[in-house]
């Protein structure tokens, strides 16, 4: 199965960058030779990680070792000294280097999200990445990863097979990765292609993104739409909290299992282990049924319109108490990852997107353009100057749209004080449900 994503940020002005996962199958042998070459990234990992560590807290810091540059320079040297290091691809080695000291670059900016920690390679795969077209090669199904260099300096190569022909869209793959998910092997390619030429705008709609739902939009007919909240997203919360909670009553260190006279571990319990697998399965389901329910919403509004307008909508101080951290807290949201969705969607499909300025959409009425301050929980408000009862999210959504679309007259004036369609999506259901409210 191909899955896509998407990456708001790129560095060519003219491309779209889009990523596909899908498995990819490897004889046994070779399945065991890739789990070494992970083991043997976690190890550099840690080993990259002490260092750094050391030279921090007792050097000072002389030797800069969290800048990624110096961390990665570290490698080649460590290879000479370490020579099981050699078996392992230069470019996956060095990402290693890179990838912890993104991890420290993150926590400088954002303490919240923790120090980084040595990592566990039975708790989690470490995944091979490779550098812009250097060390991969796929043809049709078939792809050829290059490893490193064996004791007689022979370069070694594993070959694996898609479970199917990427679909490419007419885009070059660019950047390869290997990850190991549950027990499967999954190919992700970062792929970049020309944009699509925008066509002529005819078709508009304004959306309003909020947390009461998800979307309330206003399009070019007068249409007024609700789009619902995933409810696939609500009810996968329900399971992982239970899940968490009957995890976190059992014992996490159950027995220990000694390796040397000074050396050991802690295994935890059978039932944590049942339940920490089981709550890992569920955030992975969780996952794929979001993703796949926001590129139904997606896909829907670029079939339908031409040109997309979207809130800029920024989390409160309630939704984030660290202003700084606004940002990289908007961009775990569900609307930031729909809104970057759409915005993937849009470039693949030759649609306008376009973020607009939200200042003072709740607090003007469209109608008139008095401007009041509600509290957040009001819904659904009569204006005191002309009187119209306006649907707060409508009302939001419609001076979006004539912010971008000038709109004037009586072109906007229409049910305003509830939306006309009901749009929501199933779990196994490839579109837009829309009903009449």
């Amino acid at each position: 199965m191909i899955i896509m994503s998407f990456r708001n940020k790129d560095k060519f002005k003219n491309t779209v960058t889009f990523t596909l996962k899908q498995e990819i199958y490897f004889s046994g042998e070779d399945e065991n030779i890739l789990d070494g070459q992970s083991k043997i990234c976690n190890w550099l990992y840690n080993y990259l990680y002490d260092m750094v560590e050391y030279d921090y807290k007792y050097n000072g810091s002389r030797n800069k070792l969290i800048n990624k540059y110096n961390l990665r320079n570290q490698v080649p040297r460590l290879k000479e000294e370490k020579p099981f290091l050699k078996t392992v691809y230069s470019s996956v080695l060095k990402n290693v280097a890179i990838r912890l000291a993104k991890s420290y670059e993150n926590f400088f900016q954002i303490p919240e999200v923790g120090h980084p920690q040595h990592r566990s390679w039975k708790t989690k795969w470490f995944s091979l990445e490779y550098e812009e077209k250097i060390g991969w090669k796929i043809d049709g199904k078939t792809v050829i990863i290059s490893l490193g260099k064996d004791k007689y300096s022979k370069q070694l190569k594993v070959v694996g097979t898609l479970n199917e022909k990427p679909k490419l869209d007419g885009g070059e793959p660019r950047a390869f990765r290997l990850v190991k998910q549950r027990g499967k092997f999954y190919a992700i390619l970062t792929v970049v292609k020309d944009k699509t030429p925008k066509k002529d705008v005819e078709k508009w709609i304004a959306l309003d993104p909020n947390h009461k739902n998800l979307l309330t939009a206003y399009d070019y007919k007068g249409n007024t739409i609700e789009f619902q909240n995933l409810d696939e997203i609500k009810y996968w919360d329900g399971v992982i909290d239970d899940l968490m909670s009957k995890r976190d009553n059992c014992k996490r260190k159950s027995q220990f299992i000694p390796i040397s006279e000074t050396r050991g571990y802690w295994e935890p319990s059978n039932n944590w282990k049942r339940y920490d697998k089981a709550l890992e399965k569920a955030l992975h389901t969780k996952r794929e049924q979001t993703k796949l329910g926001m590129f139904t919403i997606a896909n829907y509004l670029c079939r339908n319109y031409d040109k997309i307008l979207i809130g800029d909508y920024t989390p409160s101080k309630e939704v984030s108490p660290h202003k700084k951290a606004n940002r990289s807290i908007l961009n775990q949201t569900l609307i930031a990852k729909l809104r970057g969705t759409i915005e993937w969607v849009c470039d693949k499909s030759g649609k306008t997107f376009k973020k607009v300025d939200e200042k003072n959409t709740t607090k003007k009425c469209c109608i008139c353009e008095d401007v009041e301050k509600k509290d957040p929980e009001v819904r659904t408000f009569t204006c005191k100057k002309c009187g119209q009862t306006l649907s707060r999210d409508i009302n939001s959504a419609v001076n979006i749209a004539k912010k971008e679309m000038h709109l004037s007259g009586t072109d906007y004036k229409a049910n305003l004080k509830e939306p006309l369609y009901i749009a929501y999506w199933r779990y196994n259901n490839s579109k837009i449900n829309m009903q009449t409210n």
